[in-house]
């Protein structure tokens, strides 16, 4: 009784099946591990490259059985992929993807910089952090890369904390570790502005 809506996209009739839930199961700084359920004979196409390629213009794989790592990859990056089935060397499933992932982060050994104008701008509901770098929120507020609110001290970007009142919990925005702290020769320096 009553209305409904049903929407409908991809629909896919063949005789070779789609890939069964493809993700990631595991990142190094250098490697990534792709998972599906498979038989260990059946034989899949992957296409990765960093986030933005082009399908068709990506790094193509053929791997056999429910899992493949990929080599070669640098630190801290951000990729995508797609993956097929292959069933014969002229049929193979639609592509699934593009998925993301992101290698796992270096540990800094000299000095770096982070103003945050390479990072997406978010909002309280979609919040965003660099590369490497984690937000903690304890509590009822938030924290993202945000272009207004307080002026930056660098042009465009600043991260942005708002704790809605909460005094109780902690609001930590935790960068990517280092090794090189202890001995001295370096200082951590930053702008905070209410």
């Amino acid at each position: 009784d009553g209305d409904f809506y049903l929407g409908l996209d991809s629909f896919y009739i063949g005789s070779c099946p789609l890939p069964t839930s493809p993700s990631i199961t595991n990142t190094t700084m250098n490697t990534a591990t792709i998972s599906w359920i498979a038989a260990a004979t059946d034989v899949f196409e992957i296409e990765y490259g960093p986030v933005g390629f082009v399908q068709g213009a990506g790094t193509v794989v053929v791997a056999t059985g429910s899992s493949y790592t990929i080599q070669g990859l640098v630190e801290s990056t951000q990729y995508e992929y797609y993956i097929r089935r292959k069933c014969s060397a002229t049929e193979f499933s639609p592509r699934l993807g593009k998925f993301k992932f992101i290698t796992s982060c270096a540990v800094f050994t000299t000095s770096f910089v982070e103003n945050f104008d390479s990072t997406a701008t978010g909002s309280s509901t979609n919040p965003t952090v660099p590369i490497c770098w984690t937000f903690y929120d304890g509590g009822a507020g938030y924290g993202y890369v945000n272009t207004g609110s307080v002026a930056p001290a660098t042009p465009s970007k600043h991260f942005y904390i708002y704790n809605n009142s909460d005094m109780t919990n902690p609001y930590i925005l935790i960068s990517p570790e280092t090794d090189n702290l202890g001995n001295g020769a370096y200082q951590v320096r930053f702008k905070a502005r209410t």
